[in-house]
């Protein structure tokens, strides 16, 4: 079990963000200790961790939500949590493609300004 403190300092996330995620529904309930302090087992680290994952690939916290809820419910929502995922992959893989076209035409332009950089800084030596 861990303390407050020490996933905050873990996973890079305040305390706050971490209550609020809990208060809306983004993070199941997480257990408490005999003085009510939230004490963090491995399977609420863990889904702290998938929660970072899927906001970083761009779902919502709205999508997120609707996720843990079906998660909460069971087996039974493999399928719909599935579905999410898959459709999140896919903007994902898209994201990421434009992210590489961008990084091409980032480094094609570099490349030109070394090219007439160069030349430059050779003349005026």
């Amino acid at each position: 079990m861990k303390t407050m403190k020490e996933i905050t300092e873990a996973l890079g996330l305040s305390a706050d963000t971490i209550r609020y995620y809990e208060r809306i529904g983004v993070l199941p309930s997480i257990p408490r200790n005999h003085a009510g302090n939230r004490v963090f087992d491995q399977t609420t680290v863990d889904w702290l961790i998938f929660i970072q994952n899927l906001k970083t690939a761009g779902l919502s916290l709205s999508g997120i939500i609707q996720y843990v809820t079906l998660a909460q419910k069971g087996d039974g929502t493999i399928q719909e949590r599935k579905q999410i995922l898959l459709e999140q992959r896919q903007q994902t893989e898209a994201r990421i493609m434009r992210l590489q076209q961008t990084l091409q035409a980032i480094n094609q332009k570099i490349e030109h300004y070394d090219q007439v950089i160069t030349p430059v800084e050779a003349k005026n030596k």
